[in-house]
């Protein structure tokens, strides 16, 4: 588990007590980016395990990332919500423009007050 997830899920729980629908939306979907990197990848499944689906040996553990890994996942959300800001604003859409920039807003301060991870960018 890395150290960013870590300090999303207890921005989480604060988030989820004050009931801030913004700030949980960005911080689910941050920590959901970095469950669907840790993933394996799926290999060619045969009719049967489609139909009945896999046997219990196919469970294999998640793999493990490195916390500059996740953090470039959740610059990427970052950079996601600012272009879909930019988006809706140029749609007439200033409620949900607003909304994106705000989500975009929490997790940039998140990782502002964290010193930068080093380590491959993920390709």
């Amino acid at each position: 588990m890395t150290e960013l997830r870590d300090v999303l899920r207890e921005h989480l729980r604060h988030h989820l007590a004050a009931r801030d629908r913004d700030a949980v939306a960005a911080l689910r979907t941050a920590i959901a980016a970095i469950d669907n990197a840790e993933a394996q990848p799926v290999p060619e499944t045969s009719a049967t395990e489609q139909l009945l689906g896999p046997s219990p040996s196919a469970e294999v553990p998640r793999r493990t990332i490195a916390d500059a890994e996740a953090e470039a996942l959740v610059r990427t959300e970052i950079e996601d919500l600012r272009d879909a800001a930019g988006d809706l604003r140029a749609a007439g859409r200033d409620d949900s423009s607003a909304r994106a920039d705000r989500q975009a807003d929490v997790l940039a301060a998140i990782l502002g007050g964290r010193p930068r991870a080093s380590g491959p960018e993920p390709e």
